[in-house]
């Protein structure tokens, strides 16, 4: 049926003509929409009849629905961790929800998603977060693309703005074991195992004793554990998968001295406070990494940075790439080179005169 544009005649109040357009959606169900003047209304017309043609008609009661309505979704519907899910509520709350959370999602468009950004960078937002704030809006509009809200995203394409790379701290040897000798006994076999192993802070907290093998040299990384809402909840690594680390010979028998009083339990941590509580990261950073590296002069470390440290030595040790991604639990080797690659021109002289040696054997 084709769309066609009829006059309701002249209302007494206004003393205006009143257009009415009339035309039949991609799912069969006729709309119709009212206007003062008959040019607008077959300019409305005109715009959604090629719409139904082009297949990029959405049926405007999904086009109606809120920003806000379709986050709640998208948040249920979220198989993420809970400190991931927690973080993006917490975006939701201070940044998106009071400029687009009752704006019905089909009228957002992206020369205001563009001045959105903008604005949170003339605000003082640094660039991560703006980043952070943005992929979490990425993430609704997914959402209404797959609920058949809208037709196409109007945040894609938006790119966050571009921070200046924080150069990476990396500590020496001589440096991590001042600072295992600087802490609290209980956290000195922590401080080698983040440098030698290269586990976040979060695998390391959640390691039980049932998951090293000390007599293979071997620990099994299989849960990471996150603080949310002052709560510690326990889920599956960052990258989504388990996988096993191998130990060296000094820190298998650290860790053997370590656990010895818990050794028959499998369930227990291995790293507890003092107290034999669990390790809080925030508490670790601020409490016990921090006062440490501040007192030897390593005011730019950051607890993080031992796990940069653990890969600049295995680069150092000519692993490859492969190797280094398996070890820290990346979810591909893009991310490792992404994170790391400007470590390898280190190596270039030793590969170029690799290359030398082999031109002049047989020459």
């Amino acid at each position: 049926m084709t769309g066609f544009i009829e006059n309701r005649g002249v209302y007494k109040r206004s003393g205006k003509t009143r257009w009415t357009a009339r035309y039949r959606g991609a799912d069969g169900r006729e709309r119709a929409r009212s206007f003062d003047r008959k040019e607008d209304a077959r300019r409305w017309l005109s715009l959604k009849e090629a719409e139904v043609t082009t297949g990029d008609w959405v049926p405007p009661e999904r086009a109606r629905r809120s920003f806000g309505s379709l986050a709640d979704e998208w948040l249920e519907l979220h198989t993420g961790k809970p400190s991931t899910v927690a973080g993006y509520k917490s975006v939701l709350k201070a940044h998106l929800r009071p400029r687009f959370g009752s704006r019905e999602v089909g009228s957002i468009e992206r020369p205001e998603i563009r001045r959105f950004v903008a604005d949170l960078v003339d605000g003082g937002l640094a660039p991560n977060s703006v980043r952070n704030i943005l992929n979490c809006m990425k993430g609704v509009f997914s959402h209404a693309l797959e609920a058949g809200a809208i037709k196409a995203s109007p945040a894609a394409g938006v790119a966050a703005p571009r921070g200046e790379r924080r150069e990476m701290a990396v500590a020496t040897d001589a440096q991590v074991a001042a600072l295992a000798d600087a802490v609290p006994a209980e956290y000195s076999t922590l401080i080698y195992a983040a440098a030698y192993m290269g586990l976040r802070a979060g695998e390391l907290s959640a390691l039980r004793v049932g998951d090293l093998d000390l007599m293979r040299g071997r620990a099994h990384v299989r849960r990471s554990v996150a603080e949310v809402h002052g709560k510690l909840v326990y889920g599956t690594p960052k990258s989504g998968r388990e996988r096993t680390v191998s130990l060296p010979p000094f820190l298998r028998d650290m860790f053997a001295q370590h656990i010895a009083p818990v050794a028959t339990d499998p369930s227990a941590l291995v790293f507890t406070t003092a107290e034999g509580s669990a390790v809080r990261i925030s508490n670790l950073r601020s409490r016990v990494f921090r006062p440490a590296a501040d007192g030897l002069g390593l005011e730019s470390l950051r607890f993080h940075d031992l796990r940069h440290t653990c890969a600049a030595f295995l680069i150092a040790s000519g692993a490859h790439p492969r190797a280094i991604m398996e070890r820290l639990g990346h979810s591909s080797i893009t991310v490792t080179m992404d994170t790391y690659g400007h470590l390898l021109p280190s190596l270039d002289d030793e590969l170029t005169d690799a290359l030398e040696a082999r031109y002049r054997s047989v020459s």
